[in-house]
């Protein structure tokens, strides 16, 4: 509870004084472009954060299919969030029976998990 609290309470505390200095200010020129940079800013580092967690979560086609598939979804559509996590579910469930290559069971290494034959073990 105390990590939590410690992690979240920074930002809290950023925000009610940005929102205070907005309220107070924000008719300012000045302020008014301070914020529009801050928009920005936040903004490239969000699209960053994307990034990089796509990059590491997305591993293969399929999955890379499905993600930008499932914001289509969810914001042309306005599908509930549940049946987004639902359906890939059930796409992962039903091509992992169909043993589909892009399906494959994935180990830590984050490669798939091929069959080993016991001449070629390596520990």
């Amino acid at each position: 509870m105390i990590a939590g609290v410690i992690l979240v309470l920074p930002g809290v505390i950023a925000v009610m004084a940005l929102s205070w200095i907005y309220v107070i200010f924000g008719d300012f020129g000045f302020v008014a472009a301070l914020f529009f940079g801050l928009k920005a800013a936040v903004l490239a580092i969000v699209l960053q954060a994307v990034a990089r967690v796509s990059c590491r979560a997305l591993k293969n086609d399929a999955m890379r299919a499905i993600a930008p598939l499932s914001f289509v979804v969810i914001f042309a559509f306005g599908a509930p969030f549940s049946l987004i996590v639902l359906a890939a579910a059930l796409i992962g469930f039903f091509g992992a029976r169909a043993e589909l290559q892009a399906f494959a069971l994935v180990v830590a290494t984050g490669r798939s998990a091929a069959p080993m034959s016991t001449t070629s073990r390596h520990f």
